[in-house]
């Protein structure tokens, strides 16, 4: 399948930096909360949170099979917009009174961050 591997290939090139969008998806939503804005800032959380599995899926695979490569991808300061992204969807879904999912959230960030960080220096 050619479609395939093309997208593999587009996707091996993606930055760990990549991460931003989601977090930036995931202030926005936390920044409407307080406006009144509930419907925007849920549709902003949604859309975080269904592109949350993309830069984590890359993060894990880029780990396990692109081991080598692994500490230069995780070392610039963009690669800890993961542990970011994470903790702000994390944060909002407790906003939302989500307390377990938030909390998965926040662990994953908080075991993240460390490890992307020891990358940093």
């Amino acid at each position: 399948m050619p479609g395939i591997s093309g997208l593999r290939a587009w996707w091996s090139e993606r930055p760990p930096a990549a991460g931003t969008a989601v977090m930036a998806t995931g202030i926005v939503s936390v920044a409407l909360r307080p406006t009144g804005d509930e419907t925007p800032s849920l549709f902003f959380l949604r859309l975080g949170c269904l592109a949350w599995p993309a830069p984590a899926a890359d993060f894990w695979a880029r780990l396990v099979w692109r081991r080598r490569r692994w500490p230069a991808d995780a070392g610039p300061p963009g690669s800890l917009t993961a542990a970011a992204a994470t903790t702000v969807l994390g944060t909002r879904l407790s906003l939302l009174g989500r307390q377990t999912l938030a909390e998965e959230f926040l662990a994953v960030a908080v075991l993240l961050w460390p490890v992307l960080l020891s990358r940093w220096g």
